[in-house]
This record gives C-alpha cells, sequence and structure tokens, in this order.
C-alpha cells in the first residue's frame, strides 16, 4: 500500500520542519518520513502521510522542502489541507 501512495501523492506541498526551539525535531528526517500533521491547533494523532521529498534525501530541523504527501486515511484530512496554509 505505501508504495502505490508514493507513486500516486495526493499533494504537492511546502512543509517546514519546525526546529527544536519552535518545538519541532531535533533530528534530521528522511525522505518517506511519516509525520504527525496539526491543522489550527489540532493535533491529528494518526502517522498515515507518507512524505516524498523532492530533490533531497534529508531535511534538517528548521528547513523548509517540496514534498509529494500521500495520506493513508485520506479522509481524515479532507477539507483541512488548502492552498496558501
Amino acid at each position: 500500500m505505501w508504495l502505490n501512495m508514493i507513486i500516486n501523492p495526493h499533494v504537492k506541498a511546502e512543509i517546514k520542519y519546525l526546529s527544536m526551539s519552535e518545538g519541532g525535531r531535533r533530528t534530521a528526517a528522511k525522505s518517506g518520513y511519516r509525520g504527525q500533521f496539526h491543522y489550527k491547533n489540532q493535533n491529528h494523532e494518526g502517522w498515515d502521510a507518507v512524505q516524498d521529498f523532492i530533490g533531497k534525501d534529508w531535511v534538517e530541523p528548521g528547513e523548509t522542502i517540496s514534498v509529494d504527501i500521500a495520506f493513508a486515511s485520506h479522509e481524515v484530512h479532507a477539507n483541512k489541507i488548502i492552498e496558501g496554509m
């Protein structure tokens, strides 16, 4: 299932990986990472979104990267991801 999701992503996005001082990661993330999503102060507790980095294999905390995202439970994310978020 995960391979099909990476081949057929649901959205393209730019994502900022928060640094530790911003409440985020302290280590780099590898392409294929399934991070937690936050929507307007709401935690989504499912790590069901595969993030395939575009043009890079790793991203450091504090960096912004372009990604293809594929959701395992896309209905949970419906109408929550909008252009320009």
